[in-house]
């Protein structure tokens, strides 16, 4: 996680607020649940929003969500992938 996190340059704060956006909790609940304000969860979705270069909110917390849980591919990870790129099989 902490990879993908600074590979996006996320905050830990706005990788929490993005996987909880993806998990279909409101600003309020979120900013109930990290004893933070409404406003201040607004801050850390515009600063998510701008860093992944998307505007809405659902799609800009999949990625991120995405981004954090899932490790990065490697040519070995996908045989048409190596294919496709020209990288020789083993």
């Amino acid at each position: 996680m902490a990879q993908a996190v600074s590979a996006m340059k996320l905050t830990k704060q706005e990788a929490r607020i993005s996987l909880m956006v993806a998990a279909g909790k409101s600003n309020k609940e979120i900013a109930r649940w990290l004893g933070i304000s409404d406003g201040t969860v607004k801050q850390h979705l515009h600063s998510t929003f701008r860093k992944t270069g998307v505007r809405n909110r659902t799609i800009s917390s999949i990625c991120a969500a995405i981004a954090i849980t899932v490790p990065p591919l490697t040519a070995s990870d996908c045989p048409m992938w190596r294919r496709t790129i020209g990288v020789p099989s083993n």
